[in-house]
């Protein structure tokens, strides 16, 4: 197991990992930005709502971040295809404005996140990382790590993690060239991060909602378009209340170096207006920043059904586009994987939230390998051991369909460390989560632990189309689309972390899953299995005040302390004990006194009776 202690590189951590699943136990390959492997995610109308959505307040017809101080100013991704890090770390940024500005807080600089961390450790193996010694994770096998694209399921697995979120002044986005190679090409420099700087952290990760999107189809041809209005209102309501909203579209061109000049020199505004009037493959991701119902139609090549259109910024530069933004149809036909971002922000004294994430699994919500939904009940439990004297205040779920329920319980004091319930039964509790998505649920009672302590957390998830195990799933080296073994996506589990249980059976280790062999998208993969998706989150209880030393002479006499109260116990009776030794000194002093001065009365009395005599026998 591993601990993460906030700002200690010297404690540990642990993960909570999601495996990506759907109703038919199939998903869509995604094409993540011009990447020659993908990273597949789930097709995007599981996350879409069932239901017709109500909202606390009516939206208004326009919205931009930028004129309320909510939005971070464009960056250029050049060299690599890194579109998916700068339009998380531009969403995490604004959310953090977002807080600022609700709590009135004025920030003395804008935040500005290092999206190279992140690049880079979303494709390390935690060994690799110096984080655990397990070889666990996604990695490219030729150190494409730059170059390989990404997702919101990415991004999510690592920074769940607690990876990050870090500064870009600690890991700017720029290489450093060999000392045996001295080149002018950023592309040839080196681009890796240190290991130690793995865990560190300006915000950490504490929801990531995945959006309904506004593009569906009632055919697998993708032919058929419906218009999803609940899914455009959802996403408005997010920019109002968390800031920017990240999407994923086909672009017209999908890096920056395929922008052709001008005239005059500069980069063609042609693009400044986007939409896709029939389905294609997405392959860039970019960051919602406002809407504008009333955009005209007319405004782009292709005239969509209707007025209205996203405002988007995009993360090749000021000098693109419209100083580096355009819009985009309400109506395209590309769009999906939308993903809003909350992050836990340090008070002023530098303390999160929480102290420590307990944590198993590195692969997360980078998995790709489907397993499928169950129709019965389906419960999976990590078993940890508290690393201190500390209180559990928080878990983390991962849930697919809008709505979804998770019931969490909590057991402490485990007999059996291979049975999740063989403890106190601590905290139980029932949450309906509004989208699909990472989320962090506080309980409703914080439970205490002590050092060595065992406890459990068990949770049930069930969704719109049945109930799922939170299992994260791996295929090892996979070869996407002929670059044979260049992605690899590993899971591990040790005996005795991870349990699952069908329908009120027995707990099952998840070590003693067998491995499968399945279809991939037209290949055959070897799956396997590794941890459960649940996180703990704990925050240190104050140190018990220590007890003073207490001379055992004084305690003579004062009996044995109450075993409950064993410490003020003992210092009370040690105190009384002391006064009372006191107060017999003190008793015998007067005594003596006494004695002495009534001695050397008499004494004076004889002395003075003597002379008496004497005088009158004169």
């Amino acid at each position: 197991m591993k601990i993460r202690k906030r700002n200690s590189l010297n404690r540990t951590a642990g993960i909570m990992a999601a495996v990506l699943i759907t109703a038919s136990g199939l998903m869509s390959p995604v094409h993540a930005e011009e990447q020659k492997s993908a990273q597949p995610g789930l097709d995007q109308s599981y996350y879409n709502l069932k239901y017709s959505e109500s909202y606390e307040e009516p939206l208004p017809a326009a919205y931009d971040l930028r004129a309320l101080g909510r939005s971070t100013s464009v960056k250029n991704q050049n060299p690599w295809s890194s579109c998916w890090a700068f339009s998380g770390m531009s969403a995490i940024e604004s959310n953090v404005l977002t807080q600022q500005k609700n709590k009135g807080v004025q920030a003395a600089a804008e935040p500005d996140y290092s999206e190279r961390h992140l690049s880079y450790f979303a494709y390390c193996l935690a060994d690799a990382a110096g984080v655990n010694n397990r070889a666990e994770g996604t990695a490219s096998a030729k150190g494409l790590f730059m170059d390989l694209g990404g997702t919101r399921e990415l991004l999510t697995g690592t920074l769940s993690t607690w990876c990050g979120v870090d500064t870009e002044s600690d890991v700017p986005y720029e290489g450093t060239p060999y000392e045996w190679y001295p080149t002018e090409n950023p592309k040839d420099m080196n681009w890796e991060v240190e290991k130690d700087k793995y865990f560190n952290a300006a915000v950490h990760l504490q929801n990531a909602d995945f959006l309904p999107g506004t593009a569906t189809f009632t055919d697998a041809e993708k032919q058929s378009f419906v218009y999803d209005e609940n899914a455009e209102k959802a996403i408005k309501e997010s920019l109002t209340k968390n800031g920017e909203v990240q999407v994923y579209f086909a672009a017209g061109q999908s890096t920056p170096q395929e922008t052709t000049a001008d005239s005059n020199g500069g980069a063609e505004k042609k693009d400044a207006a986007e939409f896709n009037k029939t389905y294609a493959a997405p392959n860039h991701l970019v960051s919602i920043v406002g809407w504008d119902d009333g955009y005209s139609a007319s405004n782009f090549a292709e005239t969509p059904e209707g007025d209205g259109a996203w405002i988007v910024k995009n993360s090749w530069g000021s000098g693109w586009g419209n100083d580096g933004y355009f819009y985009l149809s309400y109506y395209d036909r590309s769009v999906q994987s939308f993903a809003s971002y909350q992050v836990d922000i340090p008070d002023g004294k530098g303390q999160f939230s929480y102290d420590h994430n307990y944590q198993y699994d590195f692969l997360g919500l980078k998995s790709y390998a489907p397993l499928g939904l169950q129709e019965q009940s389906a419960e999976a439990a990590n078993v940890f051991t508290a690393a201190g004297s500390q209180s559990l205040k928080a878990v983390s779920a991962v849930t697919i369909t809008p709505g979804s329920t998770v019931h969490t319980r909590v057991y402490q004091n485990l007999k059996d460390k291979n049975d999740p319930e063989s403890g106190t039964l601590a905290a139980d509790q029932t949450e309906t989560v509004k989208y699909g998505g990472y989320h962090t649920l506080s309980l409703e009672q914080a439970v205490p632990l002590e050092t060595g302590e065992t406890f459990s957390v068990i949770q049930e998830i069930s969704g719109s189309d049945g109930y799922y195990w939170p299992i994260e799933t791996g295929t090892g080296a996979y070869d996407f689309y002929g670059m044979e073994g260049t992605f690899h996506c590993i899971a591990q589990a040790d005996a005795g972390q991870s349990f699952i249980r069908k329908d009120g059976e027995g707990w099952q280790d998840v070590t003693n899953l067998p491995d499968e062999t399945i279809d991939l998208y037209g290949k055959t993969a070897v799956r396997n299995y590794g941890n459960a998706m649940i996180k703990a989150f704990t925050s240190d209880l104050p140190e018990k005040p220590v007890t003073p030393e207490v001379d055992p002479q004084l305690n003579e006499g004062a009996g044995e302390p109450d075993q409950n109260i064993q410490e003020s116990g003992a210092d009370t009776a040690g105190a009384s004990e002391a006064a009372k030794n006191t107060q017999t000194g003190i008793e015998g002093s007067h005594q003596t006194t006494t004695f002495i001065l009534v001695g050397v009365l008499v004494v004076v009395a004889v002395l003075i009776v003597a002379l008496y005599l004497r005088r009158r026998k004169k």
